[in-house]
């Protein structure tokens, strides 16, 4: 993400060009808020973990090639047993 934004700021060609960089640059910024939001969750309400991870796992998926793959893993063996809430 950094690599691009750097890569946008030295391109001296047309406008288009930097709005591509800054539209792939705001992807990636998404998908890591997107991660980041799953993994508060994940950290301070374990007993709803369940369905934001599912749903950052269709995300991933989406994102070639690392989100894929850890999507892939997410989906066979990230939280197949619900944690128990204790009183």
């Amino acid at each position: 993400m950094i690599s691009l934004a750097f890569i946008g700021r030295l391109s001296p060609q047309l406008n288009q060009m930097r709005l591509i960089f800054l539209m792939t640059i705001a992807m990636e910024g998404l998908y890591f808020v997107a991660i980041l939001a799953v993994l508060v969750i994940r950290i301070f309400y374990p007993a709803y973990r369940r369905w934001p991870t599912v749903a950052i796992n269709i995300i991933l998926i989406l994102w070639p090639p690392f989100g894929t793959a850890l999507a892939i893993y997410g989906f066979l063996k990230v939280d197949k047993k619900i944690p128990e809430i204790s009183n």
